[in-house]
């Protein structure tokens, strides 16, 4: 499949998300109706089918979420910084 970054400023990783999410056929939402719409693959479904394609059984296991403030942020919500569980 053709990379669907023509600028090719993405980096290895964004880009095979990207170009799954692609190949699962998903079409513009504006061109179809809402059941249609919502029937459509989904990032998740991108997401799954790369796990399964890298032999990745699940999420890695989260030890700590943080909510934080960006510097100089004074709009939306606070990130939520996840900081991996230790073995």
């Amino acid at each position: 499949m053709a990379a669907t970054d023509v600028s090719g400023l993405l980096d290895a990783q964004p880009q095979e998300l990207v170009d799954t999410f692609a190949g699962l056929g998903v079409k513009p939402p504006h061109l179809l109706d809402a059941d249609a719409a919502r029937k459509q693959p989904t990032l998740t479904n991108a997401v799954k089918a790369l796990m399964k394609k890298h032999h990745i059984d699940g999420p890695e296991p989260v030890g700590a979420v943080d909510d934080i403030t960006l510097p100089g942020a004074s709009w939306g919500p606070a990130v939520a910084d996840r900081t991996p569980a230790r073995e």
